[in-house]
């Protein structure tokens, strides 16, 4: 939350007062009038600029899932704490500012350093007059270099949250066993502990019996919790510490590890319902022909800069025994299909014999055969079989043969599906996905009636920012319309609008050298400083106005006499609101990831959009007013 942002209002409205009380040095019982008089000169840009940050807040209102339940509050909060300042601004402050300045000798001392920037700014302002073409000219190359830039910031979802702990996903072998999969998990939290960094590990092996996961007995969830990072006296970063938890852990054949956190791994679950960054699904009936494509794409995202963590989802195959029926063999002996397949099912399944009473519950009582030893195919041959007051082997009924066969079978969307899930290290997601398919889409052809997906983060990335190209227009159409509200015409309404683009320039700038990801947080600072900067462009086009229709003039003098003389509420709005921010753009807290982009975008556009709109607006007003505004009406009637 930028509270700079809530007190420029007030900072207007008293430096303005203040600036009246100088000038004017009125008599005590005068001074409320003067106040008043100052108040109601900038309470109309004032409303309509705390409007349109309002009005520039729409998009955000309008995401959904995941990041709509993290921005959608703090533009709830955002609009409600805007107008509750401006509800301040309208009426306490002036009264606190009657109350405090009415005793007071006002004069109007400026300090060394705001002279020598007028000074220097109202000289580069007659030369940016003097040669507007050179200017505007500038003003584009600025604009060209920045949208260029923007390729190149990559893009991703949100920014990884650090949330303190460590998540790790366990895959051991199909057919490990309950005890040895707990010995596997044993030497694993043995291992972890070992970091200094570790306060504790927890594990949990397959699902619970509450059936919220649906994890097989070779599956496991590590959770490492960390000690606060203060306390950590190895120097390491948490990626160096997961880079040598992973080298550590890895040194073990057959067993797979998927690094993440715990928060992450069940907002990625809910996405595309696997754990993982990017999941790519091959969608048929052939299981072996989408398990020999779905490895053509592991080894081409495996090959691919930035994946970590790839795995084919839960492909693993165990060895069971298969007892084919013999049709003629049954029929040759008089025994039914359905007897050999019931004996089966009892001697091995176990049948339901008879129920029994513990206290007031009712248990069920099941027989059953003792299972064969593992792969012991002769003994399962060996179960005898009821055949016409007789017995016969199941072997003399059927073929009983070791076979090995898929632990599970995935289905979605009414077909069977194939999956493997990929994590993303060192690189943007953006660009590594557009590599990764098109490599893909290249290499890998599905025969006709097969299909393959993309899903993950990068999906509500992108369903996002599309969302946002539509919504954002529509935003800056409403914004408009109150610009025209505001001044009553459309000419300073545009060139007001105008300053939006070149407010993303220091945006823009302040990702790249920051290297910062561009993500739905940093469109989040986007949109908010559109709001921002045309606040500025407001305050600035009303000064020159009023300048105008004091002096009656249209000239140069009135433009630069008004910018000179509201150089300082300027500065101090842009300031206020950067060094509000300051603390979340240089903060590396829990949690500050999210919030950083945020912070870095409305920073940077800032300084961007308070140059550019005290030199390039200028200009760009003095331009439309001489082509289409009152400029040309006066030189028609010199005519």
């Amino acid at each position: 939350m930028d509270f700079g942002i809530l007190l420029d209002g007030a900072v207007i409205l008293v430096e303005n007062a203040y600036s009246h009380l100088a000038h004017l040095r009125p008599e005590r019982k005068d001074v409320p009038n003067v106040i008043a008089s100052a108040a109601k000169q900038v309470v109309r840009p004032i409303l309509f600029s705390m409007s349109i940050i309002v009005a520039a807040m729409l998009p955000i209102f309008t995401l959904e899932r995941v990041e709509g339940r993290i921005f959608r509050p703090m533009a709830l909060t955002y609009a409600f704490a805007l107008g509750g300042a401006l509800l301040v601004t309208l009426t306490t402050v002036p009264a606190l500012t009657v109350i405090l300045l009415r005793n007071s000798k006002i004069s109007e001392k400026e300090p060394g350093f705001l002279i020598f920037l007028r000074s220097r700014y109202l000289y580069a302002l007659r030369w940016a007059l003097r040669y507007p073409l050179t200017t505007r000219f500038a003003g584009l190359v600025v604009l060209g270099v920045a949208i260029a830039l923007i390729p190149k910031l990559g893009t991703e979802f949100l920014p990884e949250m650090n949330e303190g702990d460590i998540h790790v996903t366990v895959t051991m072998p199909s057919e490990t066993s309950l005890d040895l999969g707990a010995q596997v998990l044993r030497e694993t939290r043995l291992s972890l502990l070992q970091f200094p960094e570790v306060v504790d590990v927890l594990t949990e092996q397959g699902h619970p019996e509450d059936g919220t996961d649906d994890e097989a007995p070779n599956q496991a969830e590590t959770f490492v919790m960390l000690k606060p990072p203060g306390e950590w006296r190895t120097g390491r970063s948490k990626e160096q510490l997961v880079e040598a938890m992973r080298t550590k852990l890895e040194r073990r054949p057959g067993v797979s590890y998927n690094f993440s956190q715990p928060i992450k791994d069940r907002v990625e679950e809910s996405i595309s319902g696997i754990r993982g960054q990017i999941v790519v699904k091959i969608y048929g009936e052939d299981l072996s022909l989408m398990q020999k494509k779905l490895e053509q794409v592991d080894t081409i995202l495996t090959n691919t800069r930035g994946s970590r963590d790839v795995e084919v989802y839960r492909a693993g195959k165990a060895q069971h025994i298969v007892a084919d029926i013999n049709r003629d063999s049954t029929a040759r002996l008089g025994v039914p299909v359905k007897e050999v397949e019931a004996t089966l099912e009892s001697a091995y399944g176990g049948t339901l014999a008879t129920t029994l009473w513990e206290g007031e519950r009712k248990v069920g009582v099941r027989v059953k055969l003792p299972s064969p030893l593992e792969g012991d195919a002769h003994a399962v041959g060996r179960l005898e079989i009821p055949a016409a007051g007789t017995r016969v082997l199941l072997s003399s009924l059927a073929d009983v043969h070791i076979d090995a066969g898929r632990t599970q079978i995935n289905r979605e969307q009414g077909g069977r599906f194939l999956a493997l899930k990929c994590n993303i290290q060192g690189r943007d997601m953006g660009s590594f996905v557009d590599e990764a398919q098109s490599k893909v889409s290249k290499l890998v052809k599905l025969p006709e009636g097969y299909y393959m997906t993309w899903g993950g983060e990068f999906e509500n990335q992108r369903r996002a920012m599309k969302r946002l190209m539509i919504i954002v227009p529509i935003s800056i159409l409403v914004i408009f319309s109150l610009l025209y509200f505001a001044f009553r015409s459309a000419l300073p309404a545009f060139v007001v609008l105008l300053d939006v683009p070149f407010a993303t320039v220091g945006g823009v700038f302040a990702l790249y050298f920051t290297h910062t990801v561009l993500s739905v947080s940093a469109a989040v600072g986007f949109i908010t400083l559109f709001g921002v900067a045309v606040m500025d462009g407001v305050l600035l086009i009303s000064y020159i106005l009023q300048a105008q229709e004091k002096h009656g003039s249209d000239s140069q003098d009135a433009i630069l006499q008004a910018v000179s003389q509201r150089l300082r509420p300027v500065l101090m709005t842009a300031m206020l609101a950067s060094l509000g921010l300051l603390p979340a753009a240089m903060s590396h807290a829990i949690g500050s990831d999210t919030q950083r982009p945020f912070a870095i975008v409305i920073i940077g556009g800032l300084v961007s959009s308070t140059l550019l709109t005290m030199l390039l607006l200028p200009t760009l007003y003095e331009l439309f007013n001489r082509w289409f505004g009152s400029g040309r009406r006066s030189q028609e009637q010199r005519a």
